[in-house]
């Protein structure tokens, strides 16, 4: 994000925002040269200056802005903040200020750094719903940088997955979430259940020989096992986590060293939810068998 804004050189390459050069071997904009917003992490809203100051800060000298102050603080809903200084302010309150003064100059790019981190559970959706709703309402487009897989899909057109400077994969949330490149990223959406033999016997799945195949938990369904003939597994473990229950079971008769411990992912409100450990289930597929594709 540092090199994006300016506020750092890219070692090689080039950036084009719009189209425009801003960064090469050769020419390196300065960042106020570059119509890009930037929104910090922890906000680095000003103390001494009020909600309706700290937006007008980020009007570009010179030109008028845009949006009106009453236009973008009704756009972030934050009219009502206008003569509050930071320290009277929520986390989510002050996320929406840094927010429209990001937006006040209409940045062709608008750069957000962990904008949640901060935030808690129980405010963290009213305030991504609030803060990107504002960022499309100005049609502004955005790089969105966090750790939090759950931010990303709730937000996102398109992901780009890093490690360690590597890029994973790139493209949409379907793509990542149904056609991961690799393990690594299959994982970075939840647990997933690698399918082996006994698995491929009680699901009958058709194997592939090259190909490693996954099935997410949630993609599994269990129920209790009405007679010993619809039986194949047994709940090994269950966890209730309000909305949903997590079933750990073993496979019936397998045939790998120890056991096969699958993971299902069931509705609270799902018969499921009566299994405890020892019973008799039966498992079957309700979604997709992912093949990796390397």
């Amino acid at each position: 994000l540092s090199i994006l804004a300016g506020l750092e050189s890219a070692d090689s390459g080039e950036i084009r925002i719009h189209g425009e050069l801003v960064e090469s071997p050769s020419v390196r904009l300065t960042p106020e040269k570059r119509s890009v917003g930037l929104v910090f992490q922890d906000f680095a809203l000003f103390p001494h200056l009020n909600v309706k100051q700290n937006i007008e800060f980020g009007k570009t000298k010179g030109n008028s802005a845009p949006y009106s102050l009453q236009e973008l603080s009704t756009m972030t809903a934050t009219e009502h903040l206008l003569h509050k200084y930071p320290h009277e302010l929520s986390g989510g309150e002050q996320q929406r200020v840094a927010m429209a003064r990001a937006l006040f100059p209409h940045p062709n790019v608008l750069l957000l750094d962990e904008p949640f981190s901060s935030l808690d559970e129980s405010r963290k959706t009213d305030v991504r719903t609030e803060v990107f709703k504002a960022v499309r309402d100005a049609g502004v487009t955005c790089v969105f940088v966090t750790h939090d897989i759950a931010d990303a899909m709730y937000v996102a057109d398109s992901i780009a997955l890093l490690h360690n400077s590597d890029l994973l994969q790139h493209g949409t949330k379907r793509d990542l979430y149904f056609s991961p490149v690799s393990l690594k990223v299959a994982t970075l959406f939840g647990d997933v259940n690698v399918v082996d033999k006994d698995l491929q016997n009680a699901l009958h799945i058709s194997s592939t020989d090259s190909t490693p195949q996954i099935v997410r938990p949630e993609h599994l369904h269990i129920k209790r096992a009405t007679t010993d003939e619809t039986a194949n597994a047994t709940v090994v473990s269950t966890t209730f986590l309000g909305k949903e229950v997590r079933l750990t079971v073993r496979i019936n008769n397998a045939s790998s060293a120890g056991y096969s411990a699958v993971s299902c992912l069931m509705s609270s409100a799902s018969e499921a939810a009566s299994l405890v450990s020892g019973d008799s289930a039966h498992i079957s597929l309700s979604g997709p068998v992912i093949n990796i594709r390397c």
